[in-house]
Parts: C-alpha cells; structure tokens; sequence
C-alpha cells in the first residue's frame, strides 16, 4: 500500500508531503489505498495478491470476536455450533485456511446462526477489528476460490494494523503528492512526535463518526469518539510541533448514517449528548429558514443535525483564530473521495501559498 516512509527534510518544492493522524480504525488507511487507486496505475498483481491471506484472515478473525462477543454477552448459541465456537477460540487464527472445506463450513454455519447475527448487530457499539465483515461474507465464495485476486473494494476493505508510517506517493495537479500513514493506536501514537520533526505540508486529522458511543478496547470507560477528541486537542494545542491541523476528516458517514438513523441510534445519541435535543432543535429552525424550502424528512434531519454537533465538538477545541475544514467522508467509496480530494487540494494549495507570503 505504499513504502515504508524514509526520514529526511529535502522536499522537492513541487511536491507536498501529507500527513494523515487519528486513532485507529479512522479511516486512514482506506483513504492511503484510495490515492493508489485514483492516482497511480493501481495495485500490481503481486500486491493484490499479497491481500489474499489478509481478506482470508480477516474473516476469521471477524467470526471468532463474534464468537466471543457471543459468549461474553451469553448469547444462546445453536447447540451443533457451539463446537465451532470452541474451535474457533481455541486455534491460532494464522494457523487456519479459510479456503478449506472444513473450516469454510465452520464460518458458514456460524454466520447464519441466530446469536452470532445478534452479535454481529451488537458489535457496533463495540471496538472490532474487522468492520467489515457482511462485505466478506457476501463474497465468501469468491475470496476462497482457488484462482482469487482481490479487487480494488476487497482491498480498499482489507483490515491490517498499520504500524509505523508509510508512504503513498502519486503524481497529481502538477505536484508530487506523498501521503503518510502514521499508525493510530496508543503505542503508535507515541512516534507521531519523531515523524512530524521530518517535515509536512500540511496535516488531516481523521475521526469515525460512528464511534461516539464504541467503547475504547486502550481506554476503558472512555469512547473511542472521546479518546479521538482528546488526541485532536494535544495535536491543535501544539503548534509548536505539529504546526496547524487546517483539515478534519469525519470519516465513516455510511455507517454513522445507519446507526443514528434507527430508533435505537437517535436514542442512543441523545442519551450520550444530553445538550443535543436543544441543537436539534435550533439546527431545524435554522435549516428551514436558510433554505426557504420543506425540511427533509425527519432521519435525514437527525443525521445532518448529528453530524453538524459532532463537527462543534472538534471545533470547539480549536485555538482562537485557527481555521479548520470539515470534510464529511466515507473512504470505502472511490468515487466520494476523489471528489474530497479535489477540494481539499485546493485548500492546501491556498495554505502552501499563504507559508509561501503569497496573499489575496
């Protein structure tokens, strides 16, 4: 997905070096498989077909914290599955081939049992490493066929643990474009400080929207939404190292979408945000008069009204005078985030000129 990023300050003055922070599971590295997809010749037979094991896995890997999410939350699991729930438990993830019969009917038979269904509705309210799993399963008979190559959306859906930082580089509006993947969990977290020294064009923080009611698995008692504006604050009340962070990714709008949407969701949200009935409130009556026009119906209405509050809280961190540009995202879609990246870029030409002392 990149290579694996050099230190050093010498910058080709057309190019721009992008660093992309967050805590795990924003997005970042969906968005650094997006610029290969929009911006290079794409991914070489020999990467895709490094993907193989990693889909594969992921999907064991998925059922078996279903499994356990299953037992831990004393789920009535069908009597002929519960030894698959052992096995699973049990065995080394690595150790185990997906495209074997024996193990392709254990992932199947769980899948379609009641409890890990249950589960699965369950776990987004839970921290898991494989999001996207109904993708996977969907496409289960495909992704262990014998002669499988995984596409550009089983890639782009392909969960692996970014350590360190990489490098996605692309030529693109005349510039050359080095996008950095720095891995967002708590030990990674720790390294930002000796990969920004390098150099930077300019910064995108992301954040997931769905995960403002998603348990942190490094801080518990805290959500992982809290945990992502804690770190955002460190990053703006730090300009000494990290310069300024201009651009804000709120990532996962899809599944933000379904989830503050059903009846479940807008309680939910509410009960976690006791001052955003008021916001909902005014945010109505601000949207009916700004557009002159019937409001939308009233999912659509709590989801752009949700969004808008969650955008208040990061810019409520903010420094006084420091601009900030939201982008509501979903790095899954190629087509979207072509569209993002046309505006952002814009955005960074507008700030490089303004460090270079051109004014408007």
């Amino acid at each position: 997905m990149g290579n694996v990023l050099c230190g050093g300050k010498d910058r080709s003055k057309g190019s721009l070096r992008i660093l992309i922070l967050g805590i795990s599971g924003s997005g970042k590295s969906t968005f650094s498989k997006q610029m290969k997809i929009l911006f290079t010749d794409g991914f070489t037979e020999e990467e895709r077909l490094s993907y193989v094991n990693i889909i594969r896995s992921n999907v064991l890997v998925g059922i078996k914290e279903l499994a356990e999410q299953a037992s831990t939350n004393g789920l009535e699991i069908q009597e002929k599955n519960r030894k698959y729930v052992r096995y699973f438990k049990e065995n080394n993830i690595l150790d185990l081939q997906l495209a074997s019969k024996n193990i392709l009917k254990k992932v199947n038979s769980l899948w379609d049992d009641a409890a890990i269904q249950e589960a699965w509705e369950a776990c987004r309210n839970y921290q898991i490493q494989v999001s996207q799993l109904d993708y996977l399963m969907v496409n289960l008979e495909r992704i262990t066929s014998p002669d499988y190559v995984p596409s550009d959306d089983d890639i782009v859906r392909g969960r692996q643990r970014t350590a360190g930082a990489y490098a996605t580089r692309f030529n693109a509006h005349k510039f050359m474009w080095e996008v950095i993947d720095v891995g967002g969990q708590k030990p990674e977290r720790s390294k930002w400080l000796t990969i920004v020294q390098s150099g930077f064009t300019s910064m995108i923080y992301f954040a997931a929207l769905d995960e403002f009611n998603m348990e942190s698995s490094e801080e518990p008692g805290k959500t992982k939404m809290e945990v992502s504006l804690e770190v955002f604050k460190e990053i703006v009340n730090d300009p000494d190292n990290f310069k300024t962070c201009s651009i804000l990714f709120l990532n996962k709008t899809d599944l933000f979408r379904d989830k503050v949407t059903t009846k479940k969701g807008k309680t939910e949200f509410t009960n976690k945000y006791p001052e955003f009935p008021p916001f909902l409130e005014e945010f109505t009556s601000s949207f009916e008069e700004k557009h002159k026009m019937k409001k939308p119906d009233d999912k659509e209405l709590f989801y752009q009204a949700a969004l808008k509050f969650i955008e208040n809280n990061f810019r409520q961190l903010l420094p006084e005078n420091q601009e900030l540009v939201v982008y509501p995202t979903c790095t899954i879609d190629t087509n979207q985030i072509e569209v993002v990246f046309n505006a952002m870029k814009d955005h960074i030409f507008v700030e490089r000129m303004k460090v270079s002392g051109i004014r408007f």
